[in-house]
């Protein structure tokens, strides 16, 4: 059921609802579209913003990863030590041992050595 207008002003006939319906729907598209282009921004920031995020995060994870490595380094130094110390208290105790060893050696090599002179001389004497 078409509504024929006639302009007053040129004299030319039209279709109300056609017109209508045309304002009506360019109206509609540019509300979509403006909804459109709203929901690709949102969307492009939410996509900066995540990968901002990943961005942080990979840091973070490089950063933990740095701090791992260097206690892993640190206690690995700190067992190179303990293990240096207990090594050289043992070689310590080792020297400390067979220096008395030699000492106690001596001690009785010249011992041995007085009482070979004292049966050299008993015998020298007799």
């Amino acid at each position: 059921m078409a509504t024929q207008i006639k302009c007053p002003k040129c004299g030319n006939e039209f279709d109300i609802e056609e017109v209508i319906y045309s304002d009506i729907q360019a109206k509609l598209e540019k509300e979509n579209r403006q909804k459109l282009n709203d929901e690709l921004k949102t969307l492009d920031e939410a996509r900066l913003k995540l990968q901002e995020d990943q961005a942080k995060l990979e840091e973070t994870k490089k950063k933990e990863n740095e701090l791992f490595q260097e206690r892993v380094n640190k206690e690995r130094i700190k067992i190179q030590e303990e293990e240096e110390n207990k090594a050289k208290k043992e070689s310590e105790g080792k020297i400390k041992f067979f220096e008395d060893k030699l000492a106690s050696d001596e001690s009785k090599i010249k011992i041995l050595e007085q009482k070979e002179i004292e049966g050299l001389q008993l015998r020298n004497e007799n």
